[in-house]
């Protein structure tokens, strides 16, 4: 079955359901359409790998939602177009569950979102839905499939919840690891209290705590941090590995070299280069804070560390072991080695599927809460290599059901950060968004 019958199927049979509701139950529903065009110069010279990414290439979304007695439902239909592709259409069940309410506990059954911590560029404690953030094109996220218990008191609550990723996507079904996890939630006059703890195959065990405080009528500060006894990394089993050959040692005085062993110069490998090791003892720390003026303006600043990414040693080599992948493919050597070379180099841009790309960041932005047009400017730097990414936004709200949001992104900072290496260079988009009831 085409992915276009399946997405048709999907949607017809959530909308009956959605309609025929009303006949047994009192339900409330929206419906909710996007449109996101993206505008995007890639850089001539791609450092790491060559035309993965669509120059122009445009977003559509369908968003169903429903709830009554105790359920809920929402589901997305896409439609993606790329420049000189064939249009791709999906159907995701974002979210189906059910709720209610036994003595003093609440009751969760089926696939929920949940979002825990606090933070705007990222947030350590989010460990069940991983959102991404500072995104330019609205993701689509899935709940957990889960059951939770509830409890709510007079100064805050706990959960206590089960659950494991399973869905379906592109032509196939998924499972995940099971995930337990439990947190407490605290409100102690102006300062809000939370700390959790989980535990999975990957993980082992997660133990997290965080803060927010608010100061007078203008100033939030907002902290948190993630200890994890076991967590994962990729990376490529070549960088930095023993008898690693350098740029220069490919290259001689009177031109390109021939006859190199390049598999035993460990400058490629037949197999596949990038490995999942597992690491122990890993932290994640955030701390932030945002002032507001009555002027309409907000200043935010965030600072972070996580150790699940790049140091600034593992991303010199991976930067060094390309560079003379590059130099390898400009040798005498056969056209198998040159696609194996190329086969390596591109497996190398898994780096950038990192939630951050090296383990020290910042943020600082500065936004303007106008009465229809609401801009913003974010600043992200990479500490350890001076890599920056800057995005100049705006939200205009039409009307009440009516919105647009329009901008650019730049990749930039220092010549050799791992910004810089992006095939991306510099990214306009745009997006309307209209919402209706019923």
């Amino acid at each position: 079955m085409s992915e276009w019958m399946k997405w048709t199927i999907s949607l017809l049979v959530l909308t009956v359901s959605t309609l025929m509701s009303p006949l047994l139950c009192a339900w409330d529903g929206s419906a909710k359409v996007r449109i996101q065009p993206l505008l995007q110069q890639n850089k001539e010279e791609a450092f790491f790998v060559e035309g993965i990414y669509a120059e122009k290439r445009s977003r559509q979304d369908f968003v169903l939602n429903a709830h009554g007695a105790g359920l809920t439902f929402e589901w997305t239909g896409l439609q993606t177009l790329k420049e000189d592709s064939s249009p791709q259409y999906e159907g995701v069940l974002n979210e189906a569950y059910w709720e209610a309410t036994v003595g003093d506990f609440d009751l969760t059954l089926g696939k929920k979102r949940i979002s825990w911590g606090v933070g705007y560029a990222f947030r350590p404690l989010d460990v069940l839905l991983h959102s991404p953030r500072l995104t330019i094109v609205t993701p689509i996220e899935e709940g957990l499939p889960m059951l939770a218990v509830e409890r709510y008191t007079e100064s805050g609550a706990w959960t206590l919840l089960c659950g494991k990723p399973v869905g379906y996507h592109k032509e196939s079904f998924y499972s995940g690891k099971p995930t337990c996890a439990g947190r407490a939630y605290a409100l102690m006059g102006n300062v809000e209290l939370q700390g959790l703890v989980y535990s999975n195959d990957e993980t082992d065990l997660g133990i997290g705590a965080g803060f927010s405080l608010v100061s007078g009528e203008s100033l939030e500060i907002h902290g948190s941090v993630l200890y994890q006894s076991h967590y994962m990394q990729r990376f490529s089993s070549l960088a930095g590995a023993e008898g690693f050959v350098e740029v220069e040692d490919l290259i001689s005085e009177g031109g390109l070299i021939t006859g190199v062993d390049l598999v035993a110069a460990g400058v490629m490998t037949t197999g596949s280069p990038i490995q999942t090791i597992e690491k122990e003892n890993g932290v994640k720390v955030l701390l932030g804070f945002n002032m507001t003026w009555a002027s309409g303006l907000t200043g935010f600043f965030e600072i972070w560390h996580d150790e699940s990414s790049y140091t600034r040693k593992e991303w010199k080599e991976l930067r060094a072991l390309t560079q003379a992948q590059h130099a390898a493919r400009q040798l005498n050597v056969t056209q198998g080695d040159r696609t194996t070379i190329n086969s390596n180099i591109a497996a190398s841009n898994q780096f950038f599927a990192q939630r951050n790309g090296l383990e020290d960041n910042l943020v600082m932005s500065l936004s303007y809460d106008g009465e229809k047009t609401s801009p913003r400017i974010d600043v992200q730097i990479s500490l350890l290599d001076k890599g920056t990414v800057l995005r100049l936004g705006a939200v205009t709200e039409l009307s009440d059901r009516h919105r647009v949001s329009y901008g650019v992104r730049i990749f930039g900072g220092d010549k050799n950060s791992a910004y810089r290496a992006m095939p991306i260079d510099k990214q306009a988009y745009a997006s309307w968004e209209g919402t209706f009831t019923f």
